[in-house]
């Protein structure tokens, strides 16, 4: 559920984030479901039929480049990793610590600031692993994978992917968070 007291350009945002979130989960599902039929198969083939693929393992190490670079993106996203749930301040902190309402936000505010340099620092890796990653893929593109007539850059495609997707994200809690700032 979106949050209508926010500004319009933050809801859309969000709105595409939930989407982005989405659609990352469904590819993860994908993966992890093609991932697990093609090993079934295989073992069927080489213990019923003495015989199997030459491209399975090339296609098995593509899935799961792409199960962790987008399973990465969507815990991003959807700030769901340990440091940036642990550093959020809970909305009741100052009924347990029988602090002042100064103090207490104050510290609410520098906890509130914890996920924007979470996310600048973020924003300013990817930007600055991007050129890399784009450097890799054009070494690569003259490259077969084994068993597969496709170039081997294929492999760099989950990270890119991940790193734009991290990016959107990044941009996105950085506005929303900028704004709950004025809030406070």
């Amino acid at each position: 559920m979106i949050d209508m007291s926010r500004p319009l350009p933050i809801r859309v945002l969000a709105a595409m984030n939930a989407r982005i979130s989405s659609w990352l989960g469904i590819v993860l599902g994908a993966s992890l479901a093609a991932l697990v039929v093609i090993e079934l198969m295989q073992i069927v083939l080489r213990y019923a039929f003495n015989t199997g693929f030459a491209w399975v393992t090339s296609v098995q190490i593509e899935l799961l480049l792409c199960i962790a670079w987008f399973g990465v993106a969507k815990l991003w996203i959807e700030r769901r990793s340990l440091s940036l749930s642990n550093s959020i301040a809970p909305d009741d902190a100052s009924q347990d610590t029988g602090q002042t309402p100064s103090t207490i936000s104050r510290g609410r505010l520098l906890t509130m600031a914890i996920p924007v340099a979470t996310s600048l620092l973020m924003l300013a890796g990817a930007i600055m692993v991007f050129p890399y990653v784009w450097e890799v893929r054009k070494l690569y593109g003259g490259l077969d994978m084994p068993g597969l007539p496709v170039s081997a850059a294929i492999k760099t495609l989950p990270l890119l992917v991940a790193m734009i997707c991290i990016g959107f994200a990044c941009v996105f809690h950085l506005l929303d968070d900028i704004a709950k700032l004025r809030k406070a």
